[in-house]
């Protein structure tokens, strides 16, 4: 070899010891198909959680027969391994590279000529030798062949590969936990300590602090007698949150009525259990055949808002709507309204009325300037509801009013809103009357000498009624027959008065919601 290597360039050489490194790989690959069959068995059983399960006894055997194949692996390894030469990296480099005449093999070989040979057989020799270094040229390096099937006739690699993907795909959030008891089998058997904590949990926007069930650690199991038996008291929608520790490998349960509610498996013996909603009745937790704890639950139902209307309903001087309403939850209101309706008709006034959110007791105070409105004027019905965070919801009773109207001082706005409320009472049946009395309200002598934008308005109103159908027309009219009578009454002051009754209604509002006076100026 000394001689060959002379002969070779720095490439080659470079080549040669490559080659022979990637033969040493494939052949140990090759050689240790038996163990790595074996401990990837192992691997598999594990994070599929085999020995989680297992009696101890037969996890001990199983951990011996593992040790086993593994030794008998290393010893198929010993006898099947043959270190690589440098003769059998160059042969497999003149395979892989399809070059004939074992240039490697022989480029280091002297000449075998008989005494007495003439010149032509040198001539032939060195044309040999010429010709086997051009081939050397074409030597190169190949990838070493690592699959599955080297060394595994019947291809138990890649049946060992499926089953360790598929048990860390099913393994859980973290599958490599198993390996804590793969190695240590409880040999001991049942451990007899339990260590449990259950908890009741009253719905976040109760604001009730959680309820301690049962704590105990350090004690051994036992059975459970009537005396020892307590009632809890929790809100309705309440959950339960538990946790146990200890006894043999077998599921912790919660029974309750005769519904059971196993315990889930966080490790070998600790199990934890969540329950969204609770029911009353008896409740039990078991484990290992006995009752380690029992208790009634009573619960404590989430009763609807009660609301009340304190006083009728007031009209303020500027002919605004007070009202005072009282409104109660146990837990809390999350929303408290007024609703005016009129009987027969669809539709409603909605009164948003100021309350803190989340109160339990509210007294509500509120002006509300409803004279715009198309019913103003009408006879009514109020009611207040309030609801709590579960959507339930309370409703007081009704009281019968006539909604506040403006009163209007010029002839013109005050028969133009006479002919609104006239209109408001029966759209379908006054339809026509509304059109005769616009047509007659246009041609008096106070309204052709006022206003151009008022008569304006007026004679649209009395097209929609006139040329359109619908609801919709309805309120349009309404609309710019309300905005007609206010220019008639105010002229150019109606945006000033529209300010200032908004500035009021701000100004109830902070008092109601108990602004300060440095917020209110």
């Amino acid at each position: 070899m000394d001689r060959r290597g002379q002969n070779l360039t720095v490439q080659l050489k470079w080549r040669l010891f490559l080659a022979r490194q990637f033969l040493l790989l494939e052949r140990i690959w090759a050689s240790t198909s038996l163990l790595f069959i074996v401990f990837g068995v192992f691997v598999a059983l594990t994070l599929w959680g085999v020995w989680d399960h297992l009696n101890p006894f037969i996890h001990v055997a199983a951990l011996v027969a593992v040790v086993a194949g593994l030794l008998y692996g290393l010893r198929h390894f010993v006898d099947t391994f043959d270190t690589p030469q440098i003769k059998d990296a160059a042969a497999r480099l003149e395979i892989e590279s399809e070059v004939n005449h074992r240039p490697l093999r022989s480029i280091a070989a002297d000449p075998v000529l008989k005494e007495g040979a003439t010149d032509p057989s040198e001539i032939f020799w060195a044309q040999h030798v010429e010709q086997q270094k051009k081939s050397l040229n074409r030597i190169s390096l190949f990838v070493p062949n690592l699959n599955l099937g080297q060394g595994d006739p019947y291809s138990l690699r890649a049946l060992v590969v499926l089953l360790i993907l598929s048990g860390y795909m099913m393994g859980g959030l973290n599958p490599f936990q198993h390996f804590k008891t793969a190695f240590v089998p409880d040999l001991k058997g049942p451990v007899q300590v339990v260590e449990m904590d259950l908890w009741a949990v009253p719905p976040e926007y109760t604001g009730l602090a959680p309820q301690l069930i049962i704590q105990d650690q350090g004690t051994p199991a036992k059975e459970v007698g009537e005396g020892d038996i307590k009632t809890l008291r929790v809100p309705q929608g309440s959950s339960l949150i538990g946790r146990l520790s200890g006894g043999d490998h077998s599921l912790p349960r919660l029974t309750n009525e005769g519904e059971r509610y196993p315990f889930e498996r966080t490790e070998r013996n600790n199990f934890q259990i969540k329950l969204e909603k609770v029911g009353a009745g008896r409740w039990s937790l078991g484990k290992d055949g006995d009752v380690l704890a029992s208790w009634d639950m009573d619960i404590i139902p989430d009763l609807a808002p009660i609301v009340r209307i304190l006083a009728l309903p007031d009209v303020t001087e500027r002919s605004a709507l007070q009202l005072v309403t009282l409104a109660e939850d146990d837990y809390g209101l999350m929303e408290l309204n007024g609703h005016i309706v009129r009987e027969g008709k669809s539709g409603e006034i909605k009164l948003s009325l100021p309350f803190v959110m989340g109160s339990k007791t509210i007294e509500s105070k509120s002006y509300h300037d409803l004279t715009a409105h198309p019913w103003a004027g009408l006879p009514v019905s109020l009611f207040v509801t309030g609801k709590d965070e579960t959507g339930q919801l309370g409703k007081s009773k009704t009281v019968k009013l006539t909604l506040p109207e403006r009163e209007f001082r010029h002839p013109v706005a005050r028969a133009l809103v006479a002919e609104r409320k006239h209109l408001m009472e029966n759209p379908v049946e006054n339809r026509i009357d509304v059109v005769g009395a616009l047509d007659v309200i246009s041609s008096l002598p106070e309204a052709i000498s006022n206003d151009i934008g008022a008569m304006l308005m007026v004679s649209v109103a009395r097209g929609i009624l006139l040329f359109e159908e619908g609801d919709s027309s309805v309120e349009d009219a309404t609309e710019l027959l309300w905005q007609a009578a206010l220019k008639f009454e105010n002229g150019n002051l109606t945006l000033a008065e529209q300010a200032l009754r908004e500035a009021e209604k701000k100004l109830m509002e902070a008092l109601n919601n108990g602004a300060t006076d440095a917020e209110i100026q």
